[in-house]
C-alpha cells in the first residue's frame, strides 16, 4: 500500500510565514502553516531594532514575556535582567541598558503608570494604608516623592464592615 506524502505531513508545522508588521512597534505577527494550509498558532513577537546583538534579543523577548504579566517598575526590570545575566553566565551591562531604553521607547517601562497600578490594586484588593503602600513602592524602586492619594478613612470603614 502507497501513502500519500501529503497526508502524513497534514498534522504537521511546515513553515512560518510573517504577517503584519507594525514597524513604529517592532512587532511582528507569525502565523504557523500546516501542510493543510490550515493556520495553527499566531504569535506576536517583537523584532530587534537594528541590534543583532542575540543576547539583547533574548533579554528583549524575557522581558517583554515578564512585564505581560503585570506592570513592572524600572528596577524590577533591571533587576530581572541582571538575574537573567547572571543566570545565563553573560557579561552585559550595556546590553541591560539597552534593553530598558527599548521597554522604554515600546511603553512599558513607565514608573508614574506603574505607582499609579500598584496604588489601584492595593485599594481594590488588598487594602493598605497610605504609609504601607509608600514602602512598598519604595522597595518596587518608586521614590518617595509620588504622592498617594489614599482615603483612610473609608478603608477603615470597609475594615470594620468586613467584621461585623
Amino acid at each position: 500500500m502507497r501513502r500519500n506524502p501529503s497526508r502524513h505531513l497534514l498534522g504537521k508545522i511546515v513553515g512560518k510565514k510573517p504577517q503584519g508588521f507594525v514597524p513604529e512597534r517592532g512587532v511582528a505577527q507569525l502565523v504557523e502553516h500546516t501542510a493543510g494550509g490550515r493556520v495553527v498558532a499566531r504569535s506576536n513577537r517583537v523584532t530587534p531594532t537594528m541590534n543583532s546583538n542575540p543576547t539583547y534579543e533574548r533579554l528583549l523577548s524575557a522581558s517583554i514575556r515578564f512585564v505581560s504579566y503585570r506592570p513592572r517598575s524600572e528596577k524590577e526590570i533591571r533587576d530581572f535582567l541582571q538575574k537573567k545575566l547572571m543566570r545565563w553566565k553573560v557579561f552585559g551591562g550595556t546590553v541591560v541598558q539597552n534593553v530598558a531604553d527599548r521597554l522604554a521607547e515600546l511603553g512599558y517601562l513607565d514608573d508614574a503608570k506603574f505607582a499609579a497600578w500598584w496604588v489601584e490594586q492595593r485599594q481594590t484588593f488588598k487594602p493598605k494604608g497610605t504609609r504601607l503602600i509608600k514602602q512598598e513602592l519604595k522597595m518596587k524602586g518608586i521614590d518617595e516623592t509620588f504622592e498617594i492619594r489614599i482615603d483612610e478613612v473609608e478603608l477603615a470603614r470597609r475594615a470594620v464592615q468586613k467584621k461585623l
